[in-house]
Formats: C-alpha cells, structure tokens, sequence
C-alpha cells in the first residue's frame, strides 16, 4: 500500500508528501516538525500522521485551534483514501492505493562479479565531468558542453517534480534517455537504513511485482563506501586475469551510483545491461546526474524550496572553468556575493537577487571556449588574443540560453563588459540601455579581479580597488551602482574571502 498526502489549501499549497513504511510525521508551525507550515492558527506541534504500511492515523496533539477529518473535529482517528483534513486555514487530502510489491534478490556468491573485477571511484564536484583532464576538456569542449547540456535539461525537469513517486519515474527515464541501459532501479534508503526498489523497469517497461536481481557485491561498494562501481573495468588500464564477471543473466556491463545530498545518502541507481558495455562517459553522466537526483530528493522529502536552476550542476559549471588556474579559484562565488550585495543595497526583489547571483556566478563561462594559451599568458594580450576574449559574453549567454536559463539571465552575461560611457563589448551600450544586472556585475567583477593575485600581477589593497572604482565612474562604470558597492564595503557586508567551490562547496573564514 502507499499512502500519499496532498496540500489543497494553505501556505503550502500543491505539496504532495508520501509516507514511507512505518513514518510518523509531526505537522505545525514550529521549527522541530517533520512538516512546518507558518501559520499563526497552528500550534506549534498540531498533529501527527502515523503510517504502519497499511493502516493512516492522524492523531491531534492538544492543538489550540484542533484538527477535523471530514467536517468533523477528532482526537484520533484513522484516514481512508479521500480523507479531507483541514487544520487551521490548511486543507489537505489523503490517498491510499495498492503498491507493487518489489524485493531485492542478490546474486549468490559464485555467480557474481568479483570487487577486483570492479572499477570504484569516489566521485566529488571538480571531477564528475572529467575536470582533472582539463587539457583534453578544453580541446574538446564542445562535447563538454553537450553533456553540460543534459545535466542542466534533465536537472530542471527533476526539480519541477513535486512528489516522490512521480520524482522517481522521471528519473529513471531520464537514465533510459542518456545511458541507454536495459534495467533502471532506483533503490531508497529508508529509516530503518535498509534498501528498498521503489522504481524499477526492464527494457522501459516497470516492473510491477517481483524481485530484482542485483549484484551484491557493487551495491555493498557504493552504500557503505559512498562510491560509484562500474563492470567491466576498462578506465583504469588494467587487466584482471581469468576473469569471472556475472555468470546469470548474460549481464555484460552494470554501473551502481550513491544518490547523495548534504552529506546524506539517499539512495542508489543501478543499471546494467546484455548489450555492449556501458562507457567512461555514460559512469561520469551517471555519476554526476546521481548528485542531481539527491538534491531533488531530498528537498521533496524535506518540503525545502525547490529551483528551477540546479545549483548542484552550476556549481559542477564552475569547478570545470577554474579547476585549472589557481588564480581564479573561488572568483565566481566572490563576484556572485559581491554582486548579491550590490544588489540588496539598490532594493532589488528577491527573484531579481536570485537571477543576479545565478548571472554572476555564469558571467565568465562562456571563456571555456577560449584557448589555454590566452586565457593563462602571463603577460598582455596583443589585438587579436584579446579579441577571441572578448568573444566569451556572447558565448556564455548563447550557453546559459541553449539550456534554458530565463533570457533575463543571458542577457546579464552578455552585457557585464559594457562600459557606462559606451565603449565596452560586444555590442557599445552605453548608460541605463545597459541592463541593471550587467552593470552590477561590472563592478563586482572589476572589485574581484583587482583584489585578486593573477599570474602577470600582484594584488591591489582593497583601498586601491575602491579608488580605482571612484576613477572610472561614470565613464566605465554606472555611478549608482560604485556608490551602492561603497555603502555595502562600508558596512562590513563585502569582504574577500578564500573561496573554493571546486574544491570545498563552502565559504571558509573571510579573512
């Protein structure tokens, strides 16, 4: 059976909450809740739910404003599929229907694939799409765009889902798109730590019932030690002798995946095939779209707010650029914080904060494109190298656009090298014509790069950088916007700070 709850009215409206086997989950308005709804007609601890796999009670916990069921105000009572359940202004509907019943069948120790045989590897944010190669990355970046592009695709269809089980069937369909496998499982780890299929198909068509049969040996990998498995190992150049691999099935190729966020693992996908072996490729797509994966699910089962834009991929976006120059490390997220800054102290909305940060940290993208031995001379760029530069604006929008980024965000990128007196790039803007996200950025950028060390250059004081900013207003930079900055410098809020998001994903210690 599976018991689902849905939010018809209130503040949170259109949520969906599946309750998995054996759940107890505490509704109200305070901060210790399962599910917290700000409403001042709620107790702070109102109701609770309680699932048993069969049975849907919901009990109320001495609320000041009490809970009904059907109309009626009750002290206890067990909910049946169209239950109708209002607690303060809040209305809500319950569901219960059949459930496949799906079990785990591991192969027996002389019929699975050997670990020696496994190739294991730890997978984090600068490495997920081949960033430790990043001379070849950059010769062919074209097809690290593409698979960018399927990142970005498939993690803005993932975050629109709402509930659980709708989740899980995008996402293994999703899997059928980009590695072409015959069996998709998505296994959930549930409270009690142990693993079960919640979405399983065979050649595209769901298994309803029944078991799946799965290698022991590669889920024991990936769910204790938090790793991606793939069979057969043919990344890391050796040979094993004699091997055995899988003896069932006629298996050739199977891949296993950790579903993680914040820390926390959320499940596995496993895939295999008796076709030919998956790739290098399809492991690292896998690999990185399991980091996906994680943070939808866990912002379902968490009932935290969900974007449109996958911070997780634009985090893996801008760890591949800087990976590789020690200069430039971190310099996306201070031009993002900067930028957020300017904006609050110019009494930007929150969804325009939200493009500008998601502007900033793509602004130089586009640069992914531009040949090594510009982007890393040590000394000036003559005519012609400075002109391929400039070319990287009109790239990184025509990139951030080609994956479905809002437009007011590509346009942000395009324009953050105008000048305010019309002589800047690409296309000579000049004052107020030049979009306000773009002139934020200009400043931001400007403030980074010269408190930054670069390869031809020391850093400038802090000082120096506003003075800088105070010469060039109102001919390179809008003077609105160099007076906003100077006000959030002057409060404290603007700070250089030693940040790798490739590395680290947190901000350490302004210094």
């Amino acid at each position: 059976m599976r018991a689902v709850l849905k939010i018809t009215g209130g503040k949170i409206k259109g949520r969906v909450f599946q309750f998995d086997i054996a759940q107890k989950m505490l509704l109200g308005s305070g901060p210790e809740v399962d599910v917290q709804i700000l409403d001042d007609s709620l107790s702070k601890k109102h109701c609770q739910f309680d699932w048993n796999g069969k049975k849907l009670t919901i009990t109320d916990l001495n609320s000041k404003s009490g809970t009904f069921v059907n109309g009626k105000k009750v002290k206890e009572a067990e909910l049946q599929s169209g239950s109708e359940i209002q607690i303060g202004q809040n209305t809500m509907k319950v569901e219960i229907a059949h459930m496949p019943i799906r079990t785990i069948r591991f192969f027996s120790k002389d019929n699975d694939v050997p670990v020696e045989e496994l190739y294991i590897k730890k997978y984090t944010d600068e490495d997920a799409l081949g960033i430790n190669d990043l001379p070849q990355v950059y010769s062919e970046y074209q097809k690290t765009l593409e698979d960018f592009n399927v990142l970005f695709k498939y993690g803005n269809e993932i975050n629109s889902e709402t509930e659980l089980h709708a989740l899980l069937k995008k996402v293994v369909s999703i899997i059928y798109d980009i590695v072409k496998p015959e069996c998709v499982a998505f296994l959930i780890r549930s409270e009690n730590k142990n693993l079960k299929p919640m979405f399983v198909k065979v050649n595209r068509t769901l298994l309803s019932e029944g078991e799946l049969c799965i290698s022991r040996n590669m889920i024991n990998q990936a769910y204790t030690k938090r790793v991606s498995v793939i069979f057969p190992d043919h990344i890391s150049g050796t040979e094993t002798k004699n091997k055995k691999g899988f003896k069932l099935d006629g298996i050739s190729s199977a891949i296993c995946v950790p579903v993680e966020s914040r820390n926390k693992l959320v499940g596995l996908i496993y895939i295999d095939t008796t076709q030919e072996s998956f790739s290098e490729r399809d492991f690292k797509i896998l690999s990185a779209f399991g980091k996906q994966v994680g943070v939808a699910v866990d912002k379902e089962q968490t009932c935290e707010r969900s974007e449109n834009i996958s911070f997780e991929t634009i985090k893996t976006l801008i760890a591949t650029f800087e990976a590789s120059d020690k200069y430039i490390r971190g310099h996306s997220e201070r031009v993002a914080v900067y930028s957020v800054k300017i904006g609050e102290q110019l009494g930007l909305s929150e969804d325009e904060i939200f493009n500008l940060r998601i502007a900033s940290m793509l602004h130089d993208f586009g640069k992914i494109g531009v040949p090594d031995y510009i982007l890393y001379k040590p000394g000036s760029l003559n005519e012609q190298e400075f002109a391929k530069i400039k070319i990287h604006s009109v790239r990184g929008a025509d990139i951030v656009e080609n994956v479905g980024i809002s437009n007011e965000i590509a346009v942000a990128i395009r324009h953050h090298h105008e000048n305010w007196n019309g002589t800047g790039y690409p296309d000579g803007l000049k004052g107020d014509k030049i979009p306000l996200m773009s002139r934020i950025i200009g400043v931001a950028n400007a403030f980074e790069a010269m408190t930054s060390d670069r390869s031809y250059r020391d850093r400038f004081t802090e000082s120096e950088a506003i003075s800088e900013l105070e010469k060039w207003s109102g001919k390179q930079f809008d003077p609105a916007v160099v007076t906003a900055f100077i006000k959030a410098y002057k409060k404290g809020e603007i700070k250089w700070f030693d940040s790798v998001i490739w590395r680290y994903g947190e901000r350490k210690k302004a210094r």
